[in-house]
């Protein structure tokens, strides 16, 4: 499922083309072209070489999750014995597009398409130039997947997929009580009006702050705008490895060496080095201190889970008496946010199945060291600027049009430090108890050795395997004994 703001900047793309395109050229429905699964291209002999091919109205093919799937071409355009002659795709005509939070949706007058992008799905406008020569030609294995294809006279809006999986669904009623975002209804209007004004935003003012005033709101409606426009090719968004790169900046801590907080915070890291305790992000402690209703109306966090410390109160009838502080009492509830009270700190970067950038240490002392996870924790600047760079590299390779292709120097590569590493249940208290230590070596092991696959029965240990885990149990306590410290 993809997020709002991935949805909405799908729609806001398509928006920007389609207000660009519509009128000054003919929008009736050509035909659908798609992308074959292997099963596919297996059972029809067709997409061999890999290539999109052109659907008809004989195709069966579905779409979406292995619980709910749909036709890839619409059910009342396909032929039957109930309609051996079906209407041509040449009579619809696309009139209108609306989005939500996970789909898009095409009126074409008589008929409805609506896509749910489901997992790694983008929208693309290619010219039938770019369509016949960087799309057509290429085979799927060396661009994006097409997972749905709309072709009309002189564009081509296709749905790029990483994996297929996504899902479209034809029907003939139009969708009732959809309207049109106010980004999209507002954004374009307001920049025609106001061409001069300079983009640019402080990353610290809050919705509010931005929302509120009207020329801030036209000011960030400006600069999407040319954001967009920056990484578009003739119609296409294409961006290039150096755009991709700068989004670093709009992050404070991922790739950065240092970064700045408050200094408050920085004593508050300090102390989280020392004593490396968990707790639930969930769990705050306002209505404690000001009243619940006082907290509710500085629009504090109530926690979703009830906290130790408001269960012990209530036992003891506490809650009851009227002992909070007073906010008349203090001018300001919230420190200054001053340059002068912040100050640069290190960042620690950790390559494990995904990247990790922190300003604190991820693995406390009294973590089980584990043969399973490989964790790399990464010091030098070349290691870090590498792993970046992989990312962007990787991210590359599903683009529709690909950056040139990185070449990186493997003599570059800096030694780093191994170590494994087994994390705490962030849920209970930092001390693992004998049972949890016992069970989850005895999960480790079993994992290790090929004793449990996904999708298969467990498989029974021999004497000698039995004797092999025990010492496995053995030395994961014997590791959290030795490692272990004091927490308060």
């Amino acid at each position: 499922m993809p997020e709002f703001r991935e949805s909405l900047a799908h729609f806001l793309y398509f928006f920007a083309m389609w207000n660009l395109y519509k009128g000054k050229t003919s929008f009736v429905l050509f035909g659908l072209w798609a992308d074959y699964t292997a099963a596919e291209v297996k059972r029809t002999g067709k997409g061999k070489e890999g290539l999109v091919q052109k659907l008809d109205s004989t195709c069966a093919f579905k779409r979406g999750t292995k619980g709910c799937q749909t036709l890839l071409f619409p059910q009342s355009f396909r032929k039957s014995k109930a309609r051996p002659n079906p209407s041509s795709l040449q009579t619809l005509e696309l009139k209108k597009v609306e989005h939500t939070s996970r789909a898009i949706f095409f009126t074409f007058g008589s008929m409805c398409l609506k896509v749910a992008y489901l997992t790694h799905t983008s929208i693309q406008w290619y010219t039938r130039e770019q369509w016949e020569c960087s799309v057509r030609t290429i085979p799927k294995e060396h661009r994006g997947k097409i997972g749905l294809a709309l072709k009309f006279k002189e564009h081509i809006i296709a749905f790029v997929t990483n994996d297929l999986v996504f899902q479209p669904t034809g029907f003939k009623d139009e969708p009732v009580g959809y309207a049109l975002d106010w980004h999209a209804r507002f954004y374009f209007n307001l920049i025609n009006y106001h061409p001069n004004l300079a983009p640019g935003l402080s990353p610290f003012l809050t919705e509010g702050e931005v929302f509120d005033c009207p020329s801030r709101t036209i000011q960030k409606l400006i600069f999407s705008r040319a954001l967009l426009n920056s990484a578009t090719v003739d119609s296409v968004l294409a961006p290039t490895q150096e755009q991709h790169l700068k989004y670093i900046h709009w992050l404070h801590v991922y790739a950065k060496n240092t970064t700045q907080i408050p200094k408050h915070m920085s004593k508050l890291v300090d102390s989280y080095n020392d004593t490396l305790t968990f707790e639930k992000k969930t769990i705050n402690l306002g209505h404690l201190v000001f009243g619940e209703k006082d907290w509710k109306h500085l629009d504090g966090l109530i926690s979703l889970d009830i906290d130790p410390l408001s269960c012990m109160f209530a036992e003891q009838g506490l809650l009851k008496s009227q002992m909070n502080l007073l906010l008349d009492s203090y001018e300001n509830l919230y420190p200054p946010q001053n340059k002068s009270d912040y100050q640069f700190w290190p960042t620690y970067a950790y390559a494990v199945k995904k990247q990790i950038w922190s300003i604190v240490h991820c693995f406390p002392p009294n973590s089980h060291c584990s043969e399973g996870l490989k964790v790399r924790m990464l010091e030098s600047l070349t290691s870090r600027s590498t792993m970046v760079l992989n990312i962007d590299a990787a991210f590359s390779q599903s683009l529709s049009l690909k950056p040139k292709e990185l070449q990186l120097d493997p003599s570059s590569t800096v030694e780093m430090a191994v170590f494994y590493a087994f994390l705490l249940d962030k849920k209970r208290d930092p001390v693992l108890s004998l049972h949890q230590i016992t069970q989850q070596a005895k999960h480790e092991f079993r994992i290790k050795n090929n004793l449990v696959q996904p999708g298969k029965a467990k498989v029974a240990m021999t004497g000698g395997q039995r004797e092999a885990q025990q010492e496995f149990i053995q030395k994961a306590l014997r590791c959290i004994h030795g490692s272990h410290r004091a927490i308060w």
